[in-house]
């Protein structure tokens, strides 16, 4: 099947198209790399230079044309028509026209129709755990039942102790989209398999994602699901960063919580004895393991923003 990815500049420059749900979301990490992919045998020598830039430009007018809330180019000036001319460059000042206007459109549509920036605010807060009271009401209903071996955790309380925790916080919206999800193998060997080592020593990382002997903590996640088009931009592959993200901050969390009530047990009867019992408290590593948790979040958050 061939269709033209250049109809805003009238060229019948063809295009290979494969079969893609974008609506579902089916395939959508492919879109910009395989679905529209240039002919060379039928792309006019006099326009092989910009091959690439009317190409981009088509996958942008065909991302606006695809998408559930159109998004249009209403109001946009008309852009020139094309006639041959033996210079290759006569046809440039054109060509970057209609690929700036098809880019201006598009990034309108996703910033203003689809709410890219609120939606990447909110994975901020949710996975990045930089909404405070989310993460310690989710900690706090959830740790009972994540402190069980993987598989005797059930999924639908999880889900539902999730939906409670979203809905009783001050979230940024989007609550939704997010869904918990158990994972069968340690962050560390999941880390392990993408970095696809080959070394002596880690060979055991790479047959450990069958592994089940984990506890609830150790392979809770979240998951999120976005809508197409935004999902061009928030894609698999970040989600999955992301959410590697999100497991090793939570295991912090957790691993804070438990020091924090060891500490306390162990100190508050001295510290109560005591008649300088707050500069003891001041003084305690209980006081010091949110600090160091809260610059490991903050990190986090810069680097992925």
């Amino acid at each position: 099947m061939y269709g033209s990815g250049s109809a805003a500049l009238k060229l019948s420059l063809s295009l290979h198209v494969s079969n893609c749900n974008t609506s579902t979301g089916g395939s959508v990490d492919t879109f910009w790399r395989w679905r529209y992919t240039l002919e060379p045998s039928n792309i006019p020598s006099f326009l092989s230079s910009q091959a690439d830039l009317i190409l981009r430009t088509g996958k942008y007018l065909n991302v606006i044309k695809q998408s559930a809330s159109g998004g249009g180019r209403e109001g946009s000036s008309p852009l020139p028509s094309l006639r041959y001319h033996p210079d290759p460059d006569h046809y440039t000042p054109s060509i970057e026209t209609a690929y700036a206007a098809a880019s201006k459109t598009l990034l309108h549509h996703l910033i203003n129709d689809q709410h890219l920036m609120s939606r990447i605010r909110s994975l901020k807060q949710y996975f990045l755990l930089a909404q405070g009271d989310f993460i310690s009401q989710l900690l706090s209903m959830c740790e009972t039942e994540l402190s069980k071996p993987l598989d005797d955790v059930l999924p639908h309380r999880l889900e539902f102790l999730l939906e409670l925790a979203l809905r009783t916080s001050n979230g940024a919206g989007y609550q939704d989209s997010i869904h918990t999800v158990l994972l069968p193998y340690t962050l560390l060997d999941q880390m392990m398999r993408i970095l696809s080592i080959e070394t002596t020593e880690e060979q055991e990382h790479r047959h450990a994602l069958t592994r089940l002997d984990l506890t609830g903590i150790e392979g809770f996640s979240l998951s999120c699901n976005v809508p197409w088009p935004a999902s061009l931009v928030l894609d698999t592959r970040t989600l999955f960063c992301y959410r590697m993200l999100f497991r090793h901050l939570f295991y912090c969390k957790h691993v804070e919580r438990q020091l924090c009530k060891s500490a306390w047990n162990v100190d508050k009867w001295t510290c109560l004895r005591s008649l300088e019992a707050g500069a003891l408290l001041s003084k305690c590593p209980r006081s010091k393991l949110g600090g160091c948790t809260d610059l490991l979040l903050t990190r986090c958050s810069v680097l992925c923003c």
